[in-house]
């Protein structure tokens, strides 16, 4: 039965159950107003003042009515419980009010019995029946089930009031005991929004946890219920160790983790804290559930490329990585293609601006990738500014570290940015402008922009605002704030899988009557992810038969995308076995013949056993997911060490020597031998050797130093490197950074990479044996 028709079904017998009990209420009212006229039976039982049958029906229907009502599931469980106490103590004083009304003869007609139907709530029964002239001997039977009605809501509100005062125990106590969750960390003004739009994309079955710190101010209440904040004591590691696993008594600790966001502001404590979950997860039983997906936040946009590329195989994950400026360049250009705008003059903060362009330059690919290109082209974007063309120079180093084309973006040097603006858009028939702020740069003023040139729409970024707001605020001037903003919406693969899927709609055409080929966003969950999954296994078979998605390795040839027939035909079998594993799961079986209305196939048999024909088919595949892929920017080459590469091997060293070292509470800027500026953090380490001087982040800091002494720090700990034959730009947590013909390139123990130079890297690195 489709889940959609579930609903309804559930919703038909809420409301017939409801009926029901409003019946009997009504029966009950009337017995109490009309006790001589006793209609004849079953009716009778009534008016009969000690019938249990009545009582019996009545709670039968009641509870059964709750039940039904909680099968919904958890969302607006506060206004149902609300909702709950209203109608339970109405219907109690109603209940109580015609059976005492009769008895007012002597006292205050109306606020007499309506007094009495009150005192039911203070545990006071009025002794009125058989006492009072007009009263009946005994009382009805429509007051039992009025009392009856007030503890019902007496407990509920109790219940509710405890509640309150014990949410943080009870909150635990729901998160234990909860077999599915998705854990939210990172500062609450971030996390707290965050955890509402992930919670919306969930099963009910599924707890949204989210991390607070306990030296943070109590956090506002959830408005959904199915969303607990916890003020964890312990560590960080501990409390997400705490949250990822469900404790089972004699049988051990079972991984309940579905899903894992880490945004906090500073990447380098995120990577750390994933990669020291992950491992403890490793070290779990092997029939845990192993299929999770994380997303961490990098705000540098291309070291979160670089990192999203190299977690393609990571075991047991799905891994994306999210920022502010990549999330918000997202949304800034989806409104600009949704506008129909031709040219943006872009200006200001290096993060945004070049994530524009990476944006743009992502769009352009997209669109070239799909065999009818749906929509109009993202606009060109020209960078205005005095160190524009230097901009325009990063990017281009940034797009062809992974071999990309940097197209659709241009550089305007010039001082005077209102005039480069003019200049820029001169002959654009929709143009926008972009402003961010920058630092060492003259304020522009977005809003006397707007005004001198009201035919152009200005996007002015602020530091406290929302999302990019629907109508201006004065002209055409549209302030907005960076933000992560939907967490939900679709990662990169997502993307690259829907366009594999309307691909495939272009050349087999839409037919609504067979469940592969309806649009996407009509495409069921099994084939939407089994296009998800196709990309996902394409990327993570090609690293295991020796080639990388990441920059292009030092020695090998950039043109050098397609695998070798080896290669190939293991990466054929993977993805068979892949999606025969998937295909099973989901309840197909194998058949001679296919019918997809009763989950049959025909190839649902292992690799050794598929004929020429369907395995000829799987290549196809694997071929045009690679094809896809490349266009759309993601390239496969032979990796360094790999079959096809060139002399650039990774060996093992071990760190050594001792350097000074102290902690820099502001950000701060240093500059690598070859001239890059990086960017360090507050509450980075500031290391020197000498006369060099680096960051390093604190998470790194503590795994790759120990204390020798007066001020002074000894490395420790092995990492990998390769020297450099041709100049290359490498992604580090701190920027960008050149490495020359000479220089070595370091990774550590959680994949971040540096450079070093020669001279400096014979000193302080020794080959391990």
């Amino acid at each position: 039965m489709s889940r959609r028709r579930s609903r309804v079904l559930l919703r038909t017998a809420i409301i017939a159950v409801s009926a029901l009990c409003a019946a009997v209420l009504v029966m009950l009212a009337v017995a109490a107003l009309e006790p001589e006229h006793v209609p004849p039976a079953p009716w009778s039982e009534f008016w009969n003042p000690t019938s249990w049958a009545v009582i019996t029906v009545a709670t039968a229907l009641a509870a059964l009515l709750g039940w039904l009502v909680s099968l919904q599931g958890t969302r607006r469980y506060g206004t149902r419980r609300l909702v709950a106490i209203g109608i339970l103590g109405t219907s109690a004083v109603v209940l109580a009010f015609v059976s005492y009304v009769e008895c007012a003869a002597e006292a205050v007609p109306f606020w007499s019995p309506l007094t009495w139907a009150m005192e039911l709530f203070l545990g006071v029964v009025p002794e009125v029946f058989g006492v009072v002239p007009g009263c009946a001997a005994e009382p009805p039977l429509a007051l039992l089930a009025a009392r009856m009605l007030v503890i019902a809501t007496v407990g509920i509100g109790f219940a509710a009031a405890v509640a309150v005062v014990f949410r943080s125990q009870l909150d635990v106590l729901r998160m234990r005991r909860t077999g599915s969750r998705v854990v939210v960390d990172g500062p609450l003004d971030v996390t707290l929004p965050a955890a509402e739009r992930v919670r919306t994309r969930l099963d009910e079955r599924t707890m949204v946890v989210v991390r607070a710190d306990p030296n943070d101010p109590p956090p506002p209440q959830p408005r959904h219920p199915g969303i607990v904040v916890l003020r964890w004591s312990d560590s960080p590691d501990v409390a997400l160790r705490t949250f990822a696993l469900r404790s089972r008594p004699l049988r051990g600790d079972r991984i309940a983790l579905h899903g894992l966001f880490l945004l906090g502001p500073v990447a380098g404590t995120n990577l750390s804290r994933f990669e020291r979950l992950a491992a403890q997860l490793a070290e779990l039983p092997d029939d845990s559930p192993r299929h999770i997906r994380a997303v961490v936040r990098i705000d540098d946009v291309w070291v979160a490329e670089y990192w999203r590329r190299r977690q393609v195989d990571r075991p047991g994950w799905a891994l994306d990585a999210v920022g502010v400026y990549e999330a918000t360049a997202e949304a800034l250009v989806e409104r600009w293609m949704r506008d129909g705008c031709d040219r943006v003059a872009v200006h200001g903060g290096s993060d945004l601006v070049l994530a524009i362009a990476a944006e743009v330059a992502e769009r352009a690919r997209e669109r070239a990738a799909r065999r009818t290109p749906v929509g109009g082209p993202p606009p060109r974007i020209v960078i205005v500014g005095a160190d524009a063309s230097s901009l325009l120079r990063r990017h281009t180093l940034h797009q062809r570290a992974f071999g990309n084309a940097a197209a659709d973006v241009e550089a305007l040097d010039d001082d005077d940015a209102e005039h480069g603006f003019v200049t820029a858009l001169a002959g654009a028939t929709a143009p926008a402008v972009m402003i961010a702020p920058a630092e060492d740069a003259p304020v522009l003023s977005p809003s006397e922009i707007a005004a001198a040139h009201p035919g152009w729409p200005v996007y002015a970024q602020v530091e406290e605002g929302g999302p990019i707001p629907e109508e201006p605020v004065m002209e055409q001037l549209y302030p907005f704030a960076a933000a992560i903003g939907d967490l939900g919406r679709p990662d990169r693969w997502e993307r690259v899988a829907r366009v594999a899927h309307e691909n495939y709609l272009d050349d087999h055409g839409v037919d609504p009557a067979h469940p592969a080929r309806r649009p996407w966003d009509q495409l069921g969950a099994f084939y939407r992810d089994s296009n998800i999954r196709l990309v996902r296994e394409t990327l993570s078979s090609a690293v295991a038969v020796g080639r990388t998605w990441g920059s292009v390795p030092p020695g090998a040839d950039p043109e050098d995308t397609h695998p070798t027939d080896a290669q190939l035909d293991e990466m054929a079998r993977r993805e068979h076995e892949s999606w025969r594993a998937r295909h099973l799961e989901a309840g197909w079986r194998h058949a001679s013949r296919r019918d997809d209305a009763r989950r049959l196939h025909p190839l649902l048999v292992p690799w050794d056993e598929v004929d020429a024909a369907g395995k000829a088919k799987t290549r196809r595949s694997v071929l045009d997911a690679l094809g896809l892929l490349r266009a759309m920017g993601y390239a496969s080459r032979p990796a360094a060490g790999g079959d096809g590469a060139g002399p650039a091997v990774w060996r093992s060293f071990r760190r050594s020597g001792e350097v000074s070292a102290e902690r820099v509470d502001e950000a701060w800027t240093w500059t690598t031998s070859t001239g890059s500026a990086m960017q360090a953090l507050p509450g980075d380490w500031r290391v020197r050797d000498g006369a060099r001087e680096w960051s390093v982040r604190p998470p790194e800091f503590a795994d790759m130093y120990e204390p020798a002494g007066d001020g002074r720090w000894r490395r420790r700990g092995s990492v990998r490197a390769t020297r450099v034959e041709e100049p290359q730009t490498v992604q580090t947590l701190e920027g960008s950074a050149h490495a020359e013909d000479g220089d070595w390139i370091v990774e550590g123990e959680n994949g971040e990479r540096w450079v070093v130079p020669d001279a400096h890297f014979r000193q302080a690195y020794e080959p391990e044996t």
